[in-house]
């Protein structure tokens, strides 16, 4: 999956592909764990 454009909608991020479908919404606190969980795992 290639995350092509990324909106702000009212329910969070939405996360789409090349076609415009819709993968899924992200809430910013989703994506901080992530950021976080990602700074972890580095050596």
């Amino acid at each position: 999956m290639t995350v092509v454009r990324v909106d702000r909608g009212g329910h969070g991020i939405e996360v789409r592909d090349a076609r415009g479908q819709v993968w899924g919404y992200l809430k910013p606190a989703d994506v901080l764990g992530m950021v976080r969980r990602a700074r972890r795992e580095q050596p």
